[in-house]
């Protein structure tokens, strides 16, 4: 213990600073980094084209609702995510978020998106792929189509002004 200790005394005050140095290195490496996230929203225009999809029309009237739902990620979508797209999809959606197509088959809803940022990816995104569009048109068949697949910029939105979907829908013969 007496060799400890009259090594130690003989150090120099650079040698500490030396010491501390390295010290303060290691644990700096040690230290996971720091991680954030941010969210946010972001409010677009929704433009939906609606079109008769085997004679590329219009269609007028055709009833156009935006919701929220899970993307499709895997094989089990229609087993984990069925309560969210079930039977009388209209009765689920804000009234806010519903529309009906113009004589140019056309109709625009205004929706928030909810953003994000993190650490892994510092710029701001909207969760576009979270987002569907609903339609039912009197003669056809209905569908339910996800407004992106990806997630998008925010700054690309705000220069785009508005995201187009465009969904094709085929007859159906009534008997």
């Amino acid at each position: 213990m007496n060799l400890v200790t009259k090594f130690i005394r003989r150090l120099t005050l650079l040698e500490w600073v030396v010491i501390a140095t390295i010290v303060l290195l290691l644990i700096a490496l040690l230290i996971p980094a720091t991680q954030w996230a941010s969210s946010g929203d972001i409010e677009l225009p929704v433009r939906v084209l609606v079109f008769d999809a085997q004679l590329a029309m219009p269609i007028t009237g055709a009833r156009v609702g935006i919701l929220r739902g899970p993307p499709w990620f895997d094989d089990e979508f229609s087993v984990h995510y069925r309560k969210h797209f079930a039977p009388g999809i209209f009765d689920g959606i804000l009234k806010t978020d519903q529309g009906v197509t113009d004589t140019n088959g056309q109709v625009v809803i205004n929706h928030k998106f909810r953003t994000g940022a993190s650490h892994k990816r510092p710029i701001p995104h909207a969760h576009t792929s979270w987002v569907w569009a609903a339609v039912q048109a009197d003669g056809f068949g209905g569908a339910v189509v996800q407004v992106r697949q990806e997630s998008a910029p925010t700054s690309q939105l705000r220069e785009q002004k508005e995201l187009r979907v465009p969904i094709g829908l085929i007859r159906v013969e009534t008997d």
